[in-house]
């Protein structure tokens, strides 16, 4: 977004980061409120690697979180073992987002993916800590159910960046 000359980057970037990781969180409490189980679809995360594919890693990564941060605040899992693992396996699903993305002939859809089995593998070590053997007995659902919610969330940013990318690459500030 341009703003007039005389604010300095960083508030621009402050706004920026405002507007996006409200979306992003907005979209993890809803999800939590729907499905309180470990299936969830990750809307949050289309905010992220839509960010991500603008080539934004440090309002991607800031905007991440911000979204784990206040998503757990609001529902209640702050600092508790579910905020940690959520807080590891969104650490993680952002770098391999962020390593996929530099590989140019990967899509968003296929990015989305590999960040979504990324991120659900550690959501079930954390769990398999807990319950022992959960990970030998699950992880064959999981892999499915990430192939599902990643291509659904990258075909979110897949339509994100066809119709709203060149609006997004004149208004933000690249900081």
């Amino acid at each position: 977004m341009q703003y007039p000359t005389n604010f300095p980057a960083r508030i621009n970037f402050l706004v920026e980061l405002t507007i996006f990781a409200t979306i992003a969180a907005g979209f993890h409490i809803i999800e939590s409120y729907v499905n309180p189980t470990f299936f969830r679809i990750g809307l949050g995360n289309a905010v992220i690697l839509f960010l991500i594919r603008l080539k934004n890693f440090k309002l991607a990564a800031a905007t991440l979180g911000l979204k784990v941060f206040f998503g757990s605040g609001v529902t209640g899992t702050l600092f508790s073992p579910i905020f940690i693992a959520i807080l590891f396996a969104s650490a993680s699903s952002f770098i391999v987002m962020f390593m996929f993305n530099r590989i140019p002939k990967l899509g968003p859809v296929a990015i989305s993916i590999a960040g979504s089995c990324s991120h659900n593998l550690v959501i079930l070590g954390f769990a398999n800590i807990w319950i022992n053997n959960i990970f030998s007995m699950l992880w064959p659902y999981f892999i499915l159910f990430s192939i599902f919610s990643g291509s659904l969330t990258g075909l979110i940013v897949f339509y994100l960046e066809k119709y709203f990318k060149p609006i997004f690459l004149k208004h933000l500030d690249r900081v």
